[in-house]
């Protein structure tokens, strides 16, 4: 499917507010500005969050004609939503022209979601620091603490990634994302980070610390900037501290998952 420099970068977790849309802007953007041709999928037909954003940016940039890079969108009728053949085609043309193909995923297990689970060559999933998010992983002994077997979503990245080896002899990097980390090292964060740890090497996913809770997120969104793009002078945002210290923590998680 497509040439052979395409990657297909999943962003899923089957649940709402683990900031997957956030990624998925700052994924697309930043293989835009490395020079690639990238093209991007929302399957959340409901919400469309990451679709909305980049229509924000296109229309900010045209009426303050300002520049920006932006990737080609690529959509689904709702009417589809359930359609393999269709999906697969869509995502087919997608990457035949593309470097890149970076897909949203719903918080639910649908069959779009599962189908680009499957095409993935990434999949990043980022999760609140919190055992809420973590049950999508594994199960954990309530008295003990320890995990004591995998939830469904780990199981279906499982599946994804050995019918990836077995029919393509390709490997499926997979990345959990540490979303919201707190800055006060606390007893909840040292325990989730150990539980990461305890299943990591028996799932093959590599854990990278994500974005923080900033308010610098809410306030790009109208615009449908990143903060990839405040390396040009954008007059309703004044740089701060935090906003530096905020790129440099994206810098890092790019670097991390090879974008």
């Amino acid at each position: 499917m497509g040439t052979i420099l395409t990657q297909i970068i999943t962003i899923g977790n089957e649940k709402g507010g683990a900031g997957k849309s956030t990624i998925s802007v700052h994924v697309a953007i930043a293989a835009l500005k490395a020079g690639h041709n990238v093209a991007v999928l929302d399957l959340d037909i409901r919400q469309q969050s990451f679709a909305h954003f980049l229509e924000n940016r296109q229309q900010w940039s045209e009426a303050k004609d300002i520049q920006l890079p932006q990737p080609d969108i690529f959509k689904l009728d709702e009417s589809k939503i359930e359609d393999e053949e269709f999906i697969k085609n869509v995502i087919e043309e997608a990457v035949s022209t593309h470097d890149y193909l970076i897909i949203d995923t719903p918080g639910a297990n649908s069959t779009a979601s599962r189908i680009a689970h499957g095409l993935a060559d990434k999949i990043i999933t980022p999760m609140n620091d919190s055992f809420v998010d973590f049950d999508l992983l594994a199960k954990v002994d309530p008295v003990s603490g320890e995990v004591t077997g995998l939830n469904f979503y780990a199981n279906q990245i499982w599946e994804a990634r050995k019918n990836k080896a077995m029919q393509h002899k390709k490997h499926l990097e997979w990345f959990i994302l540490r979303n919201r980390l707190s800055t006060v090292e606390a007893r909840n964060k040292r325990k989730v980070g150990d539980a990461l740890d305890s299943i990591s090497k028996r799932l093959g996913f590599k854990i990278v610390p994500g974005l923080s809770e900033r308010v610098i997120f809410r306030e790009l969104y109208p615009m449908g900037l990143t903060l990839l793009d405040l390396e040009a002078k954008i007059p309703e945002i004044t740089m701060s501290i935090s906003h530096v210290a905020a790129r440099q923590e994206l810098r890092d998680m790019l670097a991390m998952i090879g974008i």
